[in-house]
């Protein structure tokens, strides 16, 4: 088994990968400056309502590979779902600063970056929880706090490299950083956590239901209603965030950046 030490540095890997992958959360920051970039190259006018359906997806991909690099993790550990997830999310972001139409940006943001998305989400969140049967509570909540805590610092980031690089050349920094500090995470987890931790066995696992048990009471269904009522109305207002703030409120794009920075704080906390 992982000893306590090593316990303790794949939590702290696992963070810095989660803080990474929540840059998904920066959308509403690039929406404007994308739909402007494919206005000029395709002479059709795009707005950042009309990119929507680009974070729509990429959030209904996410689930998908979660469900099924589950069945890896337990059996392998997290390092190749988070170093695979990192060459997606990485390619992904890429990618989409070239995307020169909605077709192409669907396949770079929504599909690779969806999908890395929840291979590295998965990964660390499943992995950590097994790691701190006596603190799980605590570990899950640290690495989804600073999935969402990048979406503090990205922002006001992501501006300055649009404002100062152009859209492309924001979209390729901010993929190539967080692309290499999850492989790097990953990489670092085979140090860190080998197969029997990451498939603990029954003594040392949480007291539970089996997935097919979970799925056939009432109480996870309840759960799934609460859940998907939060999270939608979340991400609806996340990924509008700086167009609500500059459009609706009157703010400029730097203030803009702040208000979604600011909001995300409070999601962090």
């Amino acid at each position: 088994m992982t000893n306590n030490s090593n316990r303790w540095r794949f939590l702290i890997t696992a963070c810095l990968v989660n803080f990474c992958t929540g840059s998904i959360y920066a959308w509403s920051v690039f929406a404007g400056p994308k739909a402007e970039q494919m206005s000029q190259l395709n002479n059709v006018l795009y707005t950042a309502g009309d990119l929507a359906i680009v974070f729509g997806l990429a959030n209904a991909v996410g689930p998908l590979p979660m469900i099924l690099g589950g069945f890896v993790n337990d059996r392998f550990g997290p390092g190749w779902l988070m170093t695979v997830g990192g060459l997606l999310i990485g390619s992904g972001l890429f990618l989409s600063g070239s995307a020169s139409d909605l077709s192409s940006l669907i396949l770079s943001y929504s599909l690779l970056f969806g999908l890395g998305l929840g291979l590295t989400y998965g990964a660390t969140i499943n992995t950590c929880v097994k790691l701190f049967p006596d603190r799980r509570g605590f570990a899950g909540g640290m690495a989804t706090a600073f999935y969402g805590l990048c979406s503090v610092v990205l922002p006001p980031i992501a501006h300055a490299l649009t404002t100062n690089f152009g859209i492309q050349s924001a979209f390729e920094i901010v993929g190539a950083v967080c692309g290499a500090v999850i492989c790097a995470g990953g990489l670092l987890s085979f140090i860190f956590v080998d197969k029997s931790s990451a498939n603990p066995p029954a003594n040392n696992a949480a007291a539970g239901l089996s997935w097919r048990e979970m799925i056939a009471t009432k109480r996870f269904w309840k759960m799934l209603f609460f859940l998907c009522c939060g999270a939608v109305s979340g991400m609806m207002i996340i990924s509008h965030s700086a167009g609500i703030a500059s459009k609706q409120v009157g703010l400029t794009a730097a203030m803009a950046a702040t208000a979604v920075s600011y909001l995300a704080l409070i999601n962090t906390l």
